[in-house]
């Protein structure tokens, strides 16, 4: 098992009861989430898409995986089918034609591929997929309340060809849409984390935080 995770690191693999392993292996030939039952036998490949796979997850109370995709930045949210989960043409790259406006290139790009690294949440009983993230942005990192009802994502973005980028932390509800920003102004963002609600005598909402190089408030 070792040897096929390819990403694990900070990642909690287990369900909540513990009869399966989550992890990550590029060994169909693309990077993709595959499903271990601890008692043994043959892993499952729950994404069988022609696009890989990063930073898959548990969704918390649900039977359920979220995780990345480097999808076109055109592509809005809403559900997909197994089938649209697959690259398109470059129709520039095709011509053999490629302008670059941006000194800092990569840092909204995957290479030439007009690419960017989005959420995404797969209904394992159903089979269904649902694109929360879209846009000229990256997902960073995202971190799910412990109902699994809500998500805080860390997007980054590059204002202009000069800009250092910067990033936004944005609340999803699972069904969809933003319910708000969750920082002041953008940010050097690490995170985003939630505090345990058993920390806050009497707390009725969780408390989602982030460290920040720049001053900002996190709500």
């Amino acid at each position: 098992l070792g040897r096929a995770i390819v990403r694990a690191e900070g990642h909690r693999l287990w369900d909540e009861d513990g009869r399966e392993i989550l992890f990550v292996s590029d060994r169909g030939g693309s990077a993709q989430a595959w499903i271990l039952s601890a008692d043994g036998g043959e892993a499952w490949c729950a994404t069988p898409f022609p696009l890989s796979v990063s930073d898959a997850r548990w969704v918390p109370s649900a039977r359920a995986l979220s995780f990345l995709i480097h999808a076109p930045a055109d592509w809005a949210t809403g559900k997909r089918t197994p089938q649209e989960m697959q690259k398109p043409k470059n129709l520039e790259l095709d011509k053999g034609v490629r302008v670059i406006r941006q000194a800092i290139y990569r840092a909204e790009k995957s290479y030439l591929e007009e690419l960017r690294p989005h959420l995404f949440i797969l209904e394992l009983e159903s089979g269904e997929i649902h694109q929360l993230t879209s846009g000229e942005v990256s997902v960073d990192d995202y971190s799910w309340t412990s109902d699994g009802e809500q998500v805080a994502v860390r997007f980054t973005h590059l204002g202009d060809a000069t800009n250092i980028p910067l990033s936004n932390l944005v609340l999803f509800s699972r069904d969809g849409p933003a319910v708000r920003t969750l920082n002041e102004k953008p940010g050097y963002f690490s995170g985003p984390l939630w505090r345990p609600q058993s920390a806050v005598p009497g707390a009725r909402h969780a408390t989602c935080t982030a460290a920040s190089a720049l001053p900002t408030r996190v709500r």
